[in-house]
This record gives C-alpha cells, structure tokens and sequence, in this order.
C-alpha cells in the first residue's frame, strides 16, 4: 500500500492523517499567521512508539511524506520546514 495523506478540516484547525500498511498517524494542525500557512503538531516520540507502535527511526520518513504532501495537495506555492515538534508551511517569499 502507497502511503496516503488525508486532512480532516475543522474551521481554523483540523486533523492531518497518514495512512500506510501498519495503519494511521492522526496529528492535528492549526492554521498560521503571516507568512507560516499552518502548523502541523508532531507526536512526542513516546506517542510515536506506544500509542502508534512505530519505531523511532521511521518518524522522520513519514514526517517528510506528510509535509511533502501537505504542500502538494493543500499549499502547491509554499515550503516547509520540519523541527522537533512542528511542521510549518510559509509561502514562498
């Protein structure tokens, strides 16, 4: 199964989904200010391995194929950028 990417739109917040063979990663996000489009909250690793049963080391793949198809399908002008706790998309300056 291709990994998939679903958003769940709630107003000025939402729910991002990442779907794969193993099951689903939800994360919410909430729309930004200024030139940050939205933010999009990461689970803490002990999230990531009790609560999602992933291992440590698949975090950051996923996490690259969530921003990347966050800009696809929801920002095609912007970027992102990845930290511990966030993922933020800005428009392109």
């Amino acid at each position: 199964m291709k990994p998939r990417v679903t958003f769940i739109s709630q107003g000025r917040a939402g729910i991002v989904e990442y779907h794969d063979e193993i099951g689903s990663v939800r994360m919410d996000y909430e729309f930004g200010g200024g030139d940050c489009v939205a933010f999009i909250f990461l689970p803490s690793d002990t999230a990531w391995i009790n609560s999602w049963h992933r291992s440590p080391e698949s975090k950051e793949a996923i996490m690259r194929v969530i921003a990347e198809e966050t800009v696809r399908q929801k920002a095609p002008n912007c970027y992102y950028r990845m930290s511990e706790k966030f993922i933020e998309i800005f428009t392109n300056p």
